[in-house]
Order: structure tokens, then C-alpha cells, then sequence
């Protein structure tokens, strides 16, 4: 039986179709007389019909349901029998059908399989004659050159190629072959033909380490390189790389001969030793600055760290690196670690100072700021410093500043309700001085003086909230939008043009908007329009803010944000907004054209802007 047959036709031989007839007998005979039982004892010839015997079967086991079916309309007059049998000969028709298909189905695989070993079987005795073929003509071929093998290898090597020399030696002779190169490495001029090693070895300080190092080669038998220094016959001083391509044996199994390289490696191992020093030195001076430094990629995997780093934060490199995760150490907060790596790792994080929560080995927090700057390598090099005593003194500053607000207000308020009862005294003494015009006088200039303690008292409820709170980034439209919300500006038109642009500053930039737009409605005369809108500098941005009204004369430029200089609208006004600005380093200047509007110009550092959260 061949491998994957379950079933074998016969070929030949009358004794099976004897059987297979007798077997088909009984069961007709069988269905016949028992009709209950009859599909499950005529099945029995039609499938070994159709399995062993395929299209011939087929019409066999159509032949034995019709006569299945004469023989039950002969035996039998009951009419449900008669449709039982009607019913039951095209299901054994179908039953040979699908059998009989199988049945040619396997036999044609068995078939092909069988051509297909045929062939692979024919090709592989074909493959095998043409290998035994080749390996003869490949062993007669090395036979026929064996004799000028040497003298070709010696012509290949001897074509320099990047500063590299070829040697070879002979155990027999023991004498060497050095390219023109080769010699050249040391010291040698181009000579034909061999010369003894010792020539070589002289010019080796190290001949006992580097003789040990080729008769270990020589030992295992494989590919090596070493490096070690000469002093070539110039009397100078060189570093060699020394490699050995080929080791042959003579018949008796004993070393024969040996073929190598070697490269003139100086001026590479000079830049190394340069390149290693500038590293030491780097991180000699990166090791001793009071700033932390760490070298880490973009998965958080820290690769160095400095000392301030370790002594500020207390864990050394070699615990972070048995960590899978050094960040859930530093930030345990799930939520807040992932908007760290975020920062981290995003353009926004890039270049800029920002400040977090951090755990330190011992468990407590410090607030640390830091920044990161990508490299070229794909890792990222961070800058922390520990601001946690700043951030105390900003605390209790920022206490301090509440308490005198409160302190101010109260102030204000009791300065406020004294001028007020002033005002009331001075009042009835004018009425009970009538007629007395020379007193009445003098008391109109107290009146004039407690209206100017009161206009005192109102100017400062602008810087009372000056410094309060820390400065913080701010979308500059919003700003705007916000300061026009708290006056009207009847008719005059305004156009904001300063898209996504966020500039650091104290959180009062709502009233220095305010201001500007004040300023334009109540000394600009007839405007009619408004316009803010920026421009990207080397130094920065500007941002300008101009309107169409009367302007601002020429010597007034300067005199309206100093104090005690224009009229009381600008010190209310102006004077404030520059200090606002001045907070973060913004500053503010009048360049608008006399009689053709003002024109306000906020200058905004690097470092201090950016466009929709990317920085700068």
C-alpha cells in the first residue's frame, strides 16, 4: 500500500467481483423481504462499489437501486412501502454520486503525487551526477594550480587598499613576505622576495606577548586580531592592528604557512584617546556644576547622571537601571507621571523650563525645574535644578502680598470714609462762612486737595493685586477680549489679529489690555479703529497695538509712563501698564505718528512667547 492510501482497487483477479455480486445478492434480497432495514443493508455494496471501482461502481450501484426497487414493486403491494422504496432509490444514486467523486478525487491525487516523486526522485540523481561532476573538475582545478597559487595571493595582497600591508610567513623557511605597504608600516623600503622574521620582530616592543598571541592562533586555528605597538626602523613610534586571514597545514596536520594583514591604526587611535579624553572632561565638569544632569531616552532608560544629580535626588545610576520603571519613583501619581513623560518627550517640552513634583530617594518631594534638550542620538539630555527653597520664599511672599492687600484695602477703605467726612466738614463750614469769600477761598483749595487724595486713593486699587500672583502663560486674544469687556467702545471698530500667540505675564494683562483700549476711547479724539496684531523678531515678538485717532505729540512720548508727568487719566493708565509689563521683562513704547493715531509697541523677549503651546 502506498503511503497516504487508505483504499486499493483491485486490478485484476475475478474473486472480488465474485464477493462484491454474492454481497449485493443478499442485500437486495435482504431489502427486499425486510423493508425496514433496507438503506442501512443496500448501502453496504454500493459504497464498496463506488470506493473501489469509481465510474464503473457508479453505474453498478445505479443498476442495484433500480433493481432494488423492481424487486420491492414485485414483493410487496403496500403502497407505503412503494413510496418508501420510490423515495430511497435517487438517495442511493446520490450517496453513489458523491462517493464515486471522492473516489476519483483521491485517485487523481495519488496519481500526480506519485508523477511528482518520479520527477523530484529523476532530478535528484540528475543533481547528484552533475555535483560529483563538478567537485571532480573542482578538484582537478586546485590540483592544477596549486603550484602558482602563491605567487597570485602575493600579487592580490600586494594591491594596498586603505593604508593596509600583507604579510605572509613560512613555517619551513622561516622567513617573511611583506607587501610594499607592509614594509612601508615598518620602516622598511620595498624589497623582493623574503627576509628573515627577526627584522620584523626587532622593531616589536612587546615581540614576547605578540609571539604568544600568534602561537595561540596557531593553536585553535582561527581568524585573530591584535593590536600592539611598533617602533618602526625611522625611530618613530606606531599602533598596528595585526590580522590573520588564512592558517595552512602540510599533510602531517602541522602549521605551514600563515597569511594576514596589518593596518597603520595612529592617527585612529589618537582620535580615540582624544575623543576619550574630551568625553572624561566633559563629564568631569558636567559632574562637579551644582545643576542636575542626566542623560536618559525617550522610554525614561537613564544612561548617566551626575553627582549633583545623585545627591540632590538620592538615587544612583545603578538602582535606576534595575527599575523597569524610573519614573513611577520620581512621580507615583499615574495621571501626573504620564503629563511629565508627555512634556518630556513633546516638542513643547523642548528647550523650556518647566517645574514639577519629585520624590527623592527618601520619600520626600522637592519642586525641581527642568529642561530638556533632545540630541541628535534620539536620547535627551536634562537640566534640573532644586527650587524648593525659592518656592518657599515665593509662598510666603505670596502671603505676604495677600496680607498686604488686605492691610491695603483696609486702608483704602478707612482713608476713603476720613475723606469722605472731610468732605462733609469743609462743606458746612462753606455754608456757615457765606459771605466771606477770602475764607471760602481757602477752602475750596481743601476742597481741591481731598479730591486728590481720593483720585490718590483710586489710582492705587490698580497695583493692588500687582505681584500677587505668580506670572503665568496667556493667550494674548483672549486678553484682549476680555479687557474690552469691561468698557464700551461705542462705534470704533476692532480687529484682533494676533491668532494663537501666548506671552508670559502677570496674571493682571486683563487690565493692561483694558487700559490700552481706555486710553484709545478717552484721548485718542474721533477713532474710528482699532487694530492689534504681531510680528516674529530675532529678539523675539512684537506686538502691536494702534488706533486712528489724534496720536500722541512728539515730546509727550516718553512723559506719558512717568510719573507725576501728563494728566491723571495717563498716570490711572499708562503708568500702570509698564509696570505690568515690566514684570516678565515685556517692554512697551510709543512710536505711533503725531496726528495720525497711537501706536503702542510691546516687545516680548525670547524665551517669553510661543504659538499655541509650542515654544520659541
Amino acid at each position: 500500500m502506498t503511503s497516504g492510501q487508505i483504499f486499493v482497487a483491485p486490478t485484476k483477479g475475478w474473486l472480488p467481483l465474485i464477493l462484491l455480486s454474492a454481497l449485493t445478492f443478499v442485500s437486495l434480497i435482504f431489502s427486499s423481504v425486510f423493508a425496514n432495514l433496507g438503506p442501512a443493508v443496500i448501502f453496504i455494496p454500493v459504497i464498496i462499489a463506488c470506493m473501489y471501482y469509481a465510474k464503473r461502481g457508479f453505474v453498478f450501484s445505479v443498476s442495484v437501486a433500480c433493481i432494488y426497487f423492481i424487486l420491492t414493486i414485485a414483493l410487496s403491494s403496500d403502497p407505503n412501502v412503494l413510496q418508501t422504496a420510490a423515495i430511497r432509490v435517487p438517495f442511493f444514486i446520490l450517496v453513489a454520486g458523491v462517493i464515486t467523486y471522492i473516489s476519483l478525487q483521491r485517485t487523481r491525487g495519488e496519481e500526480a503525487l506519485l508523477k511528482n516523486t518520479e520527477e523530484l526522485h529523476a532530478a535528484n540523481e540528475q543533481l547528484t551526477a552533475a555535483g560529483e561532476e563538478l567537485k571532480s573538475q573542482f578538484d582537478a582545478l586546485v590540483e592544477s594550480e596549486r603550484s602558482t597559487r602563491l605567487s597570485e595571493e602575493r600579487l592580490i595582497m600586494a594591491q594596498e587598499i586603505g593604508g593596509t600591508g600583507c604579510w605572509e610567513y613560512s613555517f619551513e623557511t622561516d622567513k617573511i613576505w611583506g607587501s610594499a605597504e607592509g614594509l612601508r608600516i615598518f620602516g622598511f623600503p620595498p624589497v623582493a622576495g623574503d627576509f628573515p622574521i627577526n627584522d620584523i620582530e626587532a622593531c616589536i616592543p612587546e615581540r614576547e606577548r605578540v609571539h604568544q598571541a600568534l602561537v595561540d592562533l596557531i593553536r585553535v586555528g582561527k581568524e585573530y586580531n591584535l593590536e600592539y605597538a611598533i617602533n618602526p626602523a625611522d625611530g618613530s613610534t606606531s599602533k598596528v592592528i595585526h590580522s590573520i586571514a588564512r592558517l595552512e597545514k602540510d599533510a602531517h596536520g602541522n602549521p605551514a604557512r600563515v597569511v594576514g594583514v596589518i593596518q597603520d591604526i595612529t592617527e585612529r587611535k589618537e582620535a580615540e584617546d582624544a575623543l576619550g579624553y574630551q568625553h572624561e572632561m566633559r563629564e568631569s565638569i558636567l559632574d562637579n556644576i551644582p545643576v542636575m544632569v542626566a542623560f536618559f531616552d525617550r522610554e525614561g532608560h537613564y544612561q548617566w547622571i551626575n553627582r549633583c544629580w545623585h545627591s540632590t535626588l538620592g538615587w544612583s545610576l545603578e538602582e535606576m537601571m534595575q527599575h523597569k520603571d524610573v519614573f513611577a519613583e520620581f512621580y507615583p501619581d499615574p495621571v501626573y507621571r504620564k503629563y511629565v513623560m508627555d512634556y518630556i518627550t513633546s516638542a513643547a517640552g523642548a528647550g523650556l523650563w518647566s517645574d514639577f513634583k519629585t520624590r527623592i530617594r527618601d520619600g520626600h518631594v522637592l519642586d525641581t525645574s527642568w529642561i530638556n534638550i533632545p540630541l541628535s542620538d534620539g536620547s535627551i539630555i536634562g537640566l534640573g535644578i532644586d527650587i524648593t527653597e525659592r518656592k518657599q520664599a515665593e509662598d510666603a511672599l505670596l502671603r505676604v502680598n495677600q496680607k498686604l492687600n488686605v492691610l491695603s484695602q483696609l486702608t483704602r477703605k478707612d482713608l476713603t470714609n476720613q475723606t469722605f467726612v472731610l468732605s462733609s466738614y469743609l462743606e458746612l463750614a462753606k455754608n456757615q462762612l457765606a459771605g466771606q469769600d477770602h475764607i471760602i477761598d481757602t477752602l475750596e483749595k481743601g476742597f481741591e486737595v481731598v479730591r486728590s487724595i481720593h483720585g490718590t486713593i483710586e489710582y492705587s486699587k490698580d497695583y493692588q493685586d500687582m505681584g500677587a500672583k505668580p506670572p503665568k502663560w496667556q493667550n494674548v486674544k483672549m486678553a484682549l477680549l476680555l479687557g474690552l469687556s469691561h468698557i464700551s467702545i461705542s462705534e470704533i471698530k476692532h480687529s484682533l489679529e494676533t491668532g494663537d500667540v501666548e506671552i508670559f505675564a502677570d496674571p493682571l494683562l486683563e487690565k493692561v489690555c483694558q487700559r490700552l483700549f481706555e486710553n484709545s476711547v478717552k484721548h485718542g479724539g474721533h477713532v474710528t479703529m482699532v487694530r492689534v496684531w504681531y510680528t516674529v523678531t530675532p529678539n523675539g515678538v512684537t506686538i502691536v497695538f494702534e488706533d486712528d485717532g489724534a496720536g500722541i505729540p512728539q515730546e509727550k512720548k516718553e512723559q506719558i509712563f512717568l510719573r507725576g508727568e501728563g494728566t491723571r487719566a495717563s498716570r490711572g493708565s499708562l503708568i500702570f501698564v509698564r509696570e505690568i509689563l515690566d514684570i516678565t521683562g515685556i517692554t512697551i513704547t510709543e512710536t505711533g505718528e503725531p496726528g495720525k493715531g497711537a501706536r503702542f509697541e510691546m516687545v516680548v523677549p525670547k524665551g517669553m512667547w510661543r504659538v499655541g503651546g509650542k515654544g520659541n
